[in-house]
C-alpha cells in the first residue's frame, strides 16, 4: 500500500534564493506567478506563453496560449491529458469535422460548436481523437474523471496568499443534503492559471459524493505523474504525507495538530493506521470529526468522476 501513493508529491521543491518569494505550494502575489510561469521554462519555450510562437501552444478557451506547465504545453499532453486545446500553427494542431450529437459530447461540456476533432495529419479515425470545441463558443467546464489524494500541511492555500495557518473551517463536513463539502487542490488541467480559484467540483466515487472548493494548486512539474492530469488534492486533516511533501509548516504554525507518533495520525492510512488514527488528529476536536467522517467514505486515493458545480458556501 505504502507504493500506491509514493508517487504523490503534495508540495514543491524547496525554496532557494532565487526564488524568496515561492513558499510551499503558495506564492504571495500573483505578480510572483505569473514571473514563475515565465521564468520557469526555458528561454525558447517563453513565447508559447506570450502567444508569440508559430509552433502552437496550450491553450483554455480555444482563442489564447494558456498559463501551464511544460508538460501541458506538449502538442501530445495538451489535449489528451491536460483536457486543453492546440491552437496556433504546426504540430498538435487539431483538425475538425462533423458536428458531435450533443454539446456536452466528449470533452465539450456546453460548448456552441462541438465537433469530432482529430490531430492534424492523421484521421478522424485516430484513438485520440474526440468530441471538442471546434471553435465559435465558450471555453468547455472541466469534467470527467479525475484522480485523488489527500493532504493537510497547514499552509497558505495558492488561491488565497495570506491565510496562514490553514484555516480549521476548511476541513470536510457533512452538508444537509448529504454531500460532504471540502477544499482541495486541483492540478493545472483543473485550475488553468487562476480560472478555477474558488470554484466547486462534484466528486463521486462508490456511493459517495463531495463537493470541494479549489483554493490551492498541485502544480504537475512538482507532482508527477498525479498532477499532470484531473486530479483534486482533498485537505483532510492528519493526512499530510510527510515522505514526500515539503510545504507542511503544521510544526510552526498550527500547533493543535499532534504528532504523537512523530507525523501526522493519519499519514499512513489504511496501509498501518487503523479507522481510529482519527482520534488523535489534533486538539481541535472538529478536526478529529472532520478526519472520520472522510475515513468513513473509504476513499483510499480514488479515481472519480466530477463536475463544477455551484458553490453551497
Amino acid at each position: 500500500m505504502l507504493q500506491s501513493v509514493s508517487y504523490i508529491l503534495l508540495a514543491f521543491v524547496a525554496c532557494d534564493a532565487a526564488k524568496p518569494w515561492r513558499e510551499g505550494k503558495t506564492f504571495i502575489s500573483a505578480e510572483n506567478y505569473e514571473s514563475w510561469i515565465k521564468n520557469r521554462t526555458r528561454a525558447e519555450d517563453r513565447a508559447k506563453f506570450l502567444n508569440k510562437t508559430q509552433g502552437g501552444c496550450c491553450s483554455w478557451d480555444g482563442q489564447n496560449c494558456g498559463q501551464t506547465t511544460d508538460y501541458c504545453n506538449d502538442p501530445t499532453h495538451c489535449v489528451q491529458d491536460c483536457q486543453g486545446q492546440w491552437i496556433g500553427g504546426g504540430g498538435g494542431d487539431i483538425t475538425c469535422g462533423d458536428k458531435c450529437a450533443h454539446n456536452t459530447d466528449g470533452k465539450c461540456n456546453g460548448c456552441d460548436d462541438c465537433r469530432w476533432c482529430w490531430p492534424t495529419g492523421s484521421s478522424s479515425s485516430d484513438p485520440n481523437a474526440d468530441c471538442q470545441c471546434g471553435g465559435g463558443g465558450p471555453s468547455p467546464s472541466p469534467s470527467g474523471q479525475a484522480s485523488t489524494t489527500r493532504y493537510w500541511d497547514c499552509n497558505q492555500p495558492f488561491c488565497e496568499p495570506g491565510n496562514l495557518p490553514y484555516p480549521h473551517q476548511y476541513r470536510p463536513f457533512r452538508m444537509s443534503d448529504g454531500r460532504i463539502f471540502a477544499h482541495a487542490a486541483a492540478s493545472d488541467a483543473i485550475l488553468q492559471g487562476h480560472a478555477a480559484c474558488e470554484k466547486c467540483y462534484q466528486l463521486q466515487y462508490s456511493g459517495s459524493t463531495f463537493v470541494v472548493k479549489v483554493d490551492n494548486w498541485c502544480p504537475c512539474d512538482s507532482n508527477p505523474p498525479g498532477c499532470c492530469e484531473p486530479h483534486f488534492d482533498i485537505a483532510v486533516p492528519g493526512m499530510d504525507y510527510e515522505a514526500v511533501t515539503q510545504s507542511n509548516v503544521c510544526y510552526q504554525s498550527d500547533k493543535s495538530i499532534r504528532m504523537d507518533k512523530g507525523r501526522q495520525s493519519c499519514a499512513h492510512w489504511p496501509w498501518e493506521d487503523g479507522d481510529d488514527c482519527c482520534n488523535s488528529v489534533s486538539t481541535d476536536q472538529s478536526l478529529n470529526d472532520a478526519c472520520n467522517l472522510f475515513i468513513s467514505t473509504g476513499w483510499d486515493n480514488p479515481r472519480v468522476g466530477f463536475q463544477e458545480v455551484t458553490c453551497p458556501y
